[in-house]
């Protein structure tokens, strides 16, 4: 009896140790190359955080004054996707682990949207 209890107490610790704590980081989201006045919807984890009509501005690279988003979000599983013009849409899953900052890019010729992660915020910040 006394060696199930303590099986049960060190599979109660074990279990509990394995588990990592979720902590608030930044996430940025930046629509950059390509946008000529596009309807853009934005959606993470099935919430809706930008939508509009967007132009990237050439001289930086990115669409303002609305183009780009800091919000903060847990750390762990997220899911994003993106409209564009209600004709091309693309999704991805992707862990978040420290701040990620996702470059949202959009060929217009292929019509191909393109999700590129970095560490750092954009040096128009």
């Amino acid at each position: 009896m006394k060696k199930l209890i303590l099986f049960f107490i060190a599979f109660s610790l074990l279990a509990t140790s394995c588990q990592t704590e979720k902590q608030e980081v930044t996430l940025g989201i930046d629509l950059q190359n390509s946008f000529i006045g596009d309807k853009v919807e934005v959606s993470l984890d099935g919430e809706v955080v930008m939508n509009g009509f967007f132009t990237t501005n050439d001289l930086l690279g990115v669409c303002l004054p609305d183009g780009i988003l800091r919000m903060k979000c847990l750390t762990g599983k997220h899911h994003i996707e993106v409209r564009i013009n209600d004709t091309y849409y693309k999704q991805q899953k992707f862990i978040v682990q420290r701040d990620l900052y996702y470059a949202v890019r959009f060929d217009r010729i292929s019509g191909n949207i393109t999700f590129i992660p970095f560490d750092e915020p954009f040096f128009y910040d």
